[in-house]
């Protein structure tokens, strides 16, 4: 098998629908309603925009490996009332919308060796409709039927292998912690899932990554001769009014993770981020 330079971006937790999630600047027709995007949109469109062009610049004459980790939809959820439309056709919409651009300013090609994967987010959140934006969107299904039909596209968790780099991809992980804990749960969960595999005699995976808590993390573990990254992704939705009730100071990343594996199996990587926090504080100078 001939490898090939590989480009790898994962991005996750966009929340379409939500009044602080990714959508696009443009005038919006829902089913009841029309809308704009606020200015923190904006600020959350314009570092989409710029995270995607640099994975488009990264990945020339590279193969592309997209994967969106999960929580496309803000949904109907816990009675919360922190949306821009009651029918979740809108925020599919929404999101479809945004991962679609965010291919094509990835320089995304679907008939070469590029390849695009969805992982499936929460359920509270995203019901039925990640199912129904892939349908659409057509990623590498998680269960393809004989006939042609797929049975199910998004992937509850996705192993992948990138010129004999091996990695393991899911929405749900551990906390990131905060201060002096920051980054214990994700190091003891990746020590785990490497020990783990280790003594049982199957390949510990070079790479770990998740979605779901909102803020970007990385840890390196290093296990006899077997060395393992792990990451938390940030998101590209500004802090909800649950999050003001439960941690009103958290750090908020938007942005990507990018990847990049060499066709001898050489692993780098870098975020494309930035931080919300002082968009979204409002300091009183007195």
């Amino acid at each position: 098998m001939k490898y090939i330079d590989t480009t790898l971006a994962f991005f996750s937790d966009i929340h379409g629908g939500s009044p602080v999630g990714i959508m696009r600047p443009m005038e919006w027709q829902l089913q009841s309603v029309t809308v704009t995007p606020n200015s923190l949109q904006k600020l959350i469109w314009a570092q989409y925009e710029d995270a995607c062009m640099n994975i488009g610049i990264a990945r020339k004459n590279k193969r592309l490996v997209s994967v969106f980790v999960g929580d496309a939809t803000e949904g109907l959820h816990h009675q919360n009332k922190q949306i821009i439309s009651q029918n979740v056709k809108d925020h599919e919409s929404i999101a479809q919308d945004a991962i679609d651009i965010g291919l094509r300013l990835m320089k995304f090609e679907k008939e070469s060796d590029d390849r695009f994967y969805m992982v499936a987010g929460t359920v509270s959140h995203v019901g039925e409709s990640e199912e129904q934006i892939a349908e659409d969107l057509s990623p590498v299904p998680f269960m393809p039927a004989p006939n042609g039909k797929v049975t199910r596209w998004c992937w509850p968790a996705l192993s992948i292998k990138i010129n004999g780099v091996y990695g393991l991809i899911a929405h749900h992980g551990p906390d990131p912690g905060k201060g002096a804990n920051e980054g214990n749960a994700l190091r003891n969960m990746v020590r785990d899932v490497v020990v783990g595999r280790v003594l049982r005699g199957l390949e510990p995976p070079r790479f770990v990554i998740y979605g779901h808590k909102h803020t970007k993390q990385h840890i390196q573990f290093e296990h006899s001769n077997y060395v393992c990254d792990g990451f938390i992704l940030p998101s590209f939705q500004g802090k909800t009014d649950y999050v003001y009730a439960i941690n009103p100071f958290a750090i908020n990343d938007i942005g990507m993770l990018q990847l990049n594996v060499s066709n001898v199996g050489e692993l780098s990587w870098e975020w494309l981020c930035v931080n919300l926090t002082e968009h979204q504080e409002h300091v009183e100078s007195l």
